[in-house]
């Protein structure tokens, strides 16, 4: 059965031969199994397009959509070598901001973003800074009260490492 679909494929690609079709398209094998007297039924169908379902987060009460997942990019603090070089470089260089995908309630604020944030990359809220970067610059800093329904879904929210503030 095998070498039919094969077949069958081959020949769907020497009459549809495109760069398309190399990069798109595919085959999917059905078998049906007649419960009554085993007979079996197999079928092999091109696609050009599969559906797959979006994953849902799933709160404490069973119900999906209570959640939001903001991205945020964490820039690690740096600790510099007291002894650095001459030149003023940073011994060690610092370290590539980390992505994150953080799960927050949909009518949260920046807080439960710094707390979820905290549990993922194990720092204290407390020195977490939060931040919207516009065109590779800080726009905004975002206090902590602040409403997570006030970030838009192409906003970049940046979150820096630094010691907490004291007055």
């Amino acid at each position: 059965l095998t070498i039919a679909g094969a077949e069958a494929w081959d020949g769907y690609c020497r009459r549809n031969r495109s760069l398309v079709m190399d990069t798109f398209y595919g085959q999917f094998k059905s078998e049906i199994v007649c419960p009554g007297c085993g007979g079996v039924s197999v079928s092999y169908d091109v696609f050009s397009q599969v559906s797959l379902e979006i994953p849902r987060i799933v709160g404490s009460d069973g119900v999906g959509g209570g959640k939001r997942i903001v991205p945020v990019l964490l820039f690690r603090a740096v600790m510099v070598d007291e002894n650095g070089d001459e030149n003023g470089t940073l011994t060690p260089p610092p370290p590539l901001p980390m992505r994150y995908g953080v799960a927050v309630p949909r009518n949260g604020t920046i807080l439960d973003v710094k707390h979820a944030l905290s549990q993922l990359s194990n720092l204290p809220p407390s020195r977490l800074i939060t931040c919207d970067i516009y065109e590779h610059s800080i726009y905004e800093f975002l206090p902590d009260d602040r409403p997570i329904t006030e970030i838009g879904t192409n906003d970049v929210v940046g979150v820096f490492e630094a010691d907490p503030y004291t007055s």
